[in-house]
């Protein structure tokens, strides 16, 4: 086992024994996590993360992540479970993929990936009222595009996509349009999120921000290339801006993907 695994299966020690100042110290201080299937959050930093642990259990009676297997590629290790619940109203148990970026010994990004649809259904909860397949919220700066990248990419894969360099190329610019464009004239970045979920065979991959939506950049920094690198990888695109989002732009990128199982 590697040092990288030992630290990802420590967290997952630590948050079934409800030890949130050990499951806390295991994350980097700027981390930032949204979960799957609650409305709370995203967590922020360290105290984000412990308050994650202490929201988690409030509404259970007992609740345990199994991990299954574990897979380390460069400095992100994937982790296979499966997530058992029991409250006064029901049990239900369902699978679960946690991607970690591990630097300097800490984790520093968590991405969690599930089947949502499932879990909802056995929660009794509407579509309406879970969260979706993927959310992840970071800050709108450069460094963000990457993380955001890499969590496209594995969403992506678990769904069946073929073509995920065509899934990068897209998600990059989108990404990386909303970190140079969307927050010019605020005096600090917003957030850029990107959001999952299936749809029917296809997977709808979409770049959220709160800005100033797809407006012009006199002195943009960029080759103007990002909306035909977008058409030439996604399957469909558009754009959603005001009126029917009271802020921003969201971009929606649509990829063929294999059937559900």
């Amino acid at each position: 086992m590697t040092e990288r695994e030992a630290l990802a299966r420590r967290a997952f020690d630590a948050f079934n024994a409800r030890e949130a100042d050990a499951f806390a110290a295991t994350m980097h201080p700027d981390i930032v996590f949204t979960p799957l299937l609650t409305s709370a959050g995203p967590y922020r930093g360290r105290a984000g993360m412990r308050r994650f642990v202490e929201d988690a259990f409030e509404w259970t009676d007992a609740g345990e992540v199994r991990i299954l297997g574990a897979q380390e590629v460069g400095d992100v290790v994937v982790l296979r479970g499966r997530i058992a619940i029991v409250s006064a109203q029901r049990e239900f148990e369902t699978d679960v993929v946690y991607v970690l970026q591990i630097r300097d010994g800490l984790i520093c990004e968590l991405v969690t990936l599930a089947d949502a649809p499932e879990a909802q259904a056995q929660l009794g909860l509407s579509p309406s009222q879970g969260a979706s397949d993927l959310r992840v919220e970071l800050p709108a700066v450069p460094g963000s595009v990457p993380s955001v990248r890499r969590a496209a990419r594995a969403y992506a894969a678990a769904a069946g996509v073929a073509d995920l360099h065509a899934v990068e190329l897209a998600i990059t610019e989108a990404a990386t349009n909303a970190v140079l464009h969307a927050y010019i004239d605020e005096p600090a970045p917003g957030a850029v999120t990107l959001v999952g979920r299936r749809d029917r065979d296809d997977v709808l991959l979409c770049v959220q921000d709160d800005g100033r939506g797809l407006l012009p950049r006199d002195d943009s920094p960029g080759l103007g290339m990002g909306l035909s690198i977008m058409h030439r990888s996604a399957a469909e695109i558009s754009f959603v801006g005001p009126p029917q989002r009271a802020r921003g732009t969201e971009v929606r990128l649509r990829f063929a993907a294999g059937r559900r199982t």
